[in-house]
């Protein structure tokens, strides 16, 4: 069995392909497949895939109907035989080391998952640096029961969010049937994959190191334009995220369950409703709001004592969630309101910006 098999949707993108897949080939690493699934590409992706596939042996294309990212990164999980999954996006820049390295650390703790630092950049159509996060971690393992106990720690450091900076164990995704959910149309697939997968993970570890350079272009990205999948997507990604709590038996009523639950959640609902591109009214907004709390994931409780505890941490989010707990939504929509425009203001960023 080969090591590793990396996934790349392709999708109209001639104009990075070639660099891409090159950061790829030219890992220390070579016991590895290459799946190019070109998904419907209407420009030279297609003829590009298929000279990469004869240049090297390594590379494997599959051509297929447009089914969008999920569909696309689902058909290589299908056709994949490596030991450990890894995936790409057509025009992120892969690191030296980024295979290698995780997969021995991967074989050192026998982990079902390994994740590591990664730079995100988002950048206009006219390639200016709008933001740049650099996410770096430190070499550790968790078993299951420390995975438990550091879970919000690493989930508010985005840990468990992409995709493309970790390595999954194959037996796991074929064991559980795990695969992107297609109803993500904008956002939020790596989130929902990444949470189902970790819910059946027993050995999990992180590696120090940033391996990966991922993009995110303002133009097309589901940050830079409002509409009601991305919105639904977060509503979705709540409710996944709280079925992998129960199954993990952690405590979704805890104080950093609901401060965590606030910031990856409510907040960027929230934002969302605000988005510079979205038309709704006032009433539109606050109906949305009160159809949330028929969401479990979204029923949380506050009692006296733990407003107090949380109004300690963080008073923004501590008040949100009064209000929305108490059903002020015309209020939660209002405070919405006024930090969107204070963060725009200062930040002029994406979905992210509340943080």
């Amino acid at each position: 069995m080969m090591k590793v098999s990396v996934i790349m949707p392709v999708y109209n993108g001639e104009k990075f392909l070639e660099t891409t897949v090159k950061t790829i080939l030219d890992q220390s690493l070579d016991d590895l497949e290459l799946i190019l699934v070109n998904d419907g590409s209407k420009d030279g992706s297609a003829k590009l895939c298929d000279e990469f596939a004869q240049m090297d042996p390594r590379v494997r294309v599959i051509h297929q109907k447009n089914q969008g990212i999920c569909g696309a990164r689902n058909t290589g999980l299908n056709a994949a035989r490596g030991e450990y999954i890894a995936f790409a996006d057509q025009d992120d820049d892969c690191l030296p080391g980024w295979l290698s390295d995780n997969y021995e650390v991967a074989k050192e703790y026998d982990a079902d998952l390994v994740k590591s630092g990664r730079i995100a950049e988002t950048i206009d159509e006219n390639g200016n640096l709008l933001k740049k996060d650099v996410r770096e971690l430190q070499k550790k393992f968790y078993d299951r029961e420390e995975l438990k106990k550091a879970y919000f720690e690493l989930r508010d450091k985005n840990v468990f969010s992409p995709v493309w900076d970790g390595l999954f164990r194959r037996e796991v995704i074929q064991k559980h049937q795990i695969h992107f959910r297609t109803e993500f149309k904008q956002g939020e697939e790596d989130t929902a994959f990444c949470l189902e997968f970790l819910a059946c993970v027993n050995r999990f570890a992180t590696n120090t190191g940033v391996y990966f350079k991922h993009y995110e272009r303002y133009a097309t990205s589901t940050s830079s334009v409002f509409n009601i999948e991305s919105l639904n997507g977060l509503v979705r990604s709540a409710v996944i995220e709280e079925k992998v709590l129960e199954k993990m038996g952690i405590d979704r009523k805890s104080d950093k369950a609901l401060l965590s639950s606030a910031k990856h959640h409510l907040i960027p609902v929230l934002v969302q409703l605000y988005h510079r591109n979205c038309n709704w009214n006032m009433k539109q907004r606050t109906g949305y709001i009160r159809k949330l709390h028929d969401v479990p994931a979204f029923q949380y409780g506050m009692s006296r004592e733990l407003f107090k505890r949380i109004w300690a941490q963080d008073r923004k989010k501590a008040v949100i969630l009064h209000e929305f707990v108490k059903g002020h939504d015309r209020t939660v929509t209002m405070i919405a309101r006024f930090y969107k425009t204070l963060l725009e203001r200062k930040l002029r960023a994406t979905v992210r910006k509340y943080e």
